[in-house]
């Protein structure tokens, strides 16, 4: 989670970043196309990356909430072994 929360302001600053050199290149006759094309990667690295992140959290919840309804099976199967056995006494 706290990859997740890096990332997105990391994007965040690199969108803030990008729109502050456009505003520059405006007002310029023209822009290191270098850096821009570093910014865009940079941007597309981080896009992939969130959404790595993004698809693990997934599959991490859906286990959870596997393991939890395991485990309110077996919780169930356990009262009902236990009223058994103290019906038997």
């Amino acid at each position: 989670m706290k990859r997740k929360t890096a990332l997105s302001t990391k994007f965040t600053k690199l969108e803030d970043e990008l729109k502050n050199l456009w505003e520059e290149a405006e007002h310029t006759e023209g822009m290191d196309e270098g850096r821009y094309n570093e910014l865009l990667k940079e941007k597309d690295d981080l896009i992939s990356k969130l959404k790595e992140f993004e698809g693990k959290l997934q599959e991490k919840s859906s286990q959870f909430e596997d393991m939890q309804k395991q485990y309110e099976d077996i919780e169930k199967e356990y009262m009902i072994l236990y009223k058994q056995q103290q019906e038997q006494k």
